[in-house]
């Protein structure tokens, strides 16, 4: 739901619409990653983009203590471990799930447009 799409064929139907999401270019903490991505891409940065350099981040990272796919799965499940994301500190519960701070956006019109807008963004 969190896609252009929505907005594109909702307009105003999903007007007011609110969900959680895990990251959002205006989270204060994404600026940096939001700012350089946007300049070396030419383009928006959106959801996709952060999370994918998330999971990157972290296997970059796991890599560095594990050599086979169960160390690294292990590794990425210890309670101690995390590395800098788009957004925030990626670190994992040991279900595997990311352990995360979603924020609120909602649909909102602006300037003849749909956009989602954080709710007391971070």
């Amino acid at each position: 739901m969190y896609t252009i799409q929505t907005l594109q064929s909702g307009r105003s139907d999903v007007n007011g619409l609110t969900m959680p999401v895990v990251w959002h270019p205006q989270m204060q903490k994404a600026s940096v990653f939001t700012q350089q991505a946007t300049r070396l891409w030419g383009g928006q940065v959106n959801w996709r983009t952060a999370t994918a350099y998330d999971a990157t981040r972290a296997i970059i990272q796991g890599l560095e203590k594990a050599r086979t796919r169960s160390e690294l799965q292990a590794t990425l499940r210890n309670p101690d471990f995390s590395t800098m994301g788009a957004g925030e500190v990626v670190k994992f519960l040991p279900t595997g799930d990311r352990s995360s701070h979603p924020i609120l956006v909602q649909v909102r019109s602006t300037k003849a447009k749909y956009d989602f807008v954080p709710i007391n963004p971070q």
